[in-house]
């Protein structure tokens, strides 16, 4: 199998792209406030109503899509935050404790997962970049490579990629992409293979394509199919 390398931009330019992005967001995140709480609500009213038992099976699925917009909707807001905030307040950031704030997050996924987590940080160096940034962006990386492991183990890795330069890069052996997945991969809705329950709703690596381009960098990536995806990113040192 051939390794697919890709620079996660569309075609048309970031220009264009970005713009239309972010009217589509912005439309999306109008139009789904309104259906999460009008469907939350009348599944409120019906629970305290007496049922019986075709309605409470049918008022759990409702309460079942509800849950499933309300965490569309938390994405898509993501996405507009990151999309309206092209360029960030950037200082230095120690990538070590990005890294154990990222840990942090992600273990008890990956305990429940039965997946290896692996934090190998090789390079001291602060950089210059958004912690809050870093952190979403990280955390979210290897969320995804946990989803798509199985049981096997993710390595989110900080290390020295060049003069004056640090890459942040998160590894999975699990089952990659080809190229047309890879080539879909950083556009919105995005979901290949079976998801598991923990999944979000296909914006993950969008917002983290965006966040990572208001860091100055780009968001790249190889995989193989049947040996797993490595993301990464590069910024600059300051030592």
């Amino acid at each position: 199998m051939v390794t697919i390398s890709a620079n996660p931009m569309y075609s048309a330019g970031t220009t264009q792209t970005g713009s239309f992005g972010l009217e589509f967001a912005r439309a999306l995140e109008h139009e789904l406030r309104g259906s999460v709480h009008t469907i939350a609500g009348f599944a409120g009213l019906l629970r305290h109503g007496p049922l019986t038992e075709d309605q409470r099976l049918a008022v759990e699925w409702i309460d079942r899509a509800s849950g499933n917009m309300t965490v569309l909707l938390e994405a898509v807001s993501r996405v507009v935050r990151a999309a309206s905030n092209p360029c960030l307040d950037l200082e230095d950031v120690d990538p070590l404790d990005v890294i154990h704030d990222v840990c942090r997050r992600t273990t008890p996924l990956a305990d429940k997962l039965d997946v290896t987590l692996i934090a190998a940080v090789e390079c001291g160096d602060a950089v210059l970049g958004d912690r809050e940034a870093l952190v979403e962006i990280l955390e979210q990386l290897v969320r995804n490579g946990l989803q798509h492991s199985g049981a096997g183990r993710v390595v989110v890795r900080v290390a020295a990629s060049g003069p004056g330069t640090v890459r942040f890069s998160v590894e999975d052996p699990g089952r990659g992409m080809g190229e047309l997945e890879l080539g879909r991969a950083f556009g919105p809705f995005a979901r290949f293979g079976d998801p598991g329950p923990d999944c979000g709703a296909g914006l993950g690596l969008t917002i983290c394509r965006l966040l990572v381009e208001a860091l100055g960098s780009k968001l790249l990536a190889s995989s193989r199919i049947g040996a797993g995806t490595h993301l990464w990113f590069d910024l600059p040192a300051r030592p």
